[in-house]
């Protein structure tokens, strides 16, 4: 025999089958006791992190911190497009059109607790470093109440794998990492490091334009250093010798006609080459 279900209206007295109306409220509690306590946990998590950052912020701060992140070539500010004796055996020459990179996780650390400075920050040298009278000057910023005395202070090289893993578009055109023109899609990576010119062999017989980009996540590299920060003001400088970027293992120099142009996936070990090379090639010095 067939059955028929009839739809109930709210004047009906029956129930049909199955019905669960009668355990709405207590469902609709359960559902609110979630709620509350994965919001509790989030409050907590997030009260946890200013509590930490906040540990940093003792009565001993400085008022200032600059920081100046100087390229080099052999010891001396480098000048954009000025010409430098690159490799003395062969009297090949060299000159710098563009150098461009990223900095992340820059940070202070000590015994209680990390300071965060800068997520992350890029670097553009462009033509008016190419004035004798501004190399010297490097690219700085400045943050203010920093904790003071001994730590070591960190940054790495490029963008930290969690930033790395997000693209221009979740970002702001005004972010550093808001450019489309730094990110890669084939890496699925910001460009971390773009160093671009001429190489000039002996007697200028022939000319060639090279460049090098880096990146992907294995290509981060990190420095630190230890630092005293005591006076009112602090200054930490960072050079990087632009020449010892090209330095191989064996002591020689790179020889750039042989592959002029990086910017492949399978030449990820010679990106790793150069990235590794930016960190060995800085020094971490205090002002």
């Amino acid at each position: 025999m067939p059955v028929t279900w009839r739809f109930m209206n709210a004047k009906d007295d029956h129930k049909r089958p199955n019905d669960h109306s009668h355990f709405s409220p207590i469902i609709e509690t359960m559902k609110l006791f979630k709620f509350l306590l994965f919001t509790s946990l989030i409050i907590i998590s997030f009260t946890a992190c200013e509590d930490d950052e906040d540990a940093c912020l003792t009565n001993d701060t400085i008022d200032e911190l600059t920081f100046t992140m100087q390229p080099v070539f052999n010891g001396e500010p480098l000048q954009m497009r000025k010409i430098y004796t690159y490799d003395e055996r062969n009297g090949s020459r060299i000159q710098f059109d563009k150098i461009e990179f990223f900095i992340s996780d820059m940070a202070l650390l000590n015994e209680d607790c990390r300071h965060v400075i800068k997520d992350v920050h890029s670097f553009n040298y462009d033509d008016y470093f190419s004035v004798p009278a501004n190399v010297g000057e490097g690219l700085s910023f400045s943050v203010q109440d920093v904790p003071s005395g001994t730590q070591t202070f960190t940054f790495g090289f490029g963008v930290s794998s969690n930033l790395n893993s997000t693209t221009p578009s979740d970002y702001s055109v005004d972010h550093p990492l808001g450019d489309g023109s730094d990110y890669w899609i084939p890496w699925e990576s910001y460009i971390f490091s773009k160093h671009e010119g001429k190489y000039y062999s002996a007697g200028n017989a022939d000319t060639v334009n090279f460049i090098f980009h880096t990146g992907a996540n294995d290509c981060y590299g990190e420095i630190s250093s230890a630092v005293d920060l005591s006076d009112t003001e602090e200054n930490i400088l960072v050079e990087i010798d632009f020449n010892e970027i090209f330095r191989q293992d064996d002591g020689q120099l790179f020889h750039i006609p042989e592959e002029p142009v990086l910017h492949r996936l399978d030449q990820q070990e010679l990106v790793n080459f150069f990235c590794a090379n930016f960190v060995s090639s800085s020094s971490i010095v205090q002002q």
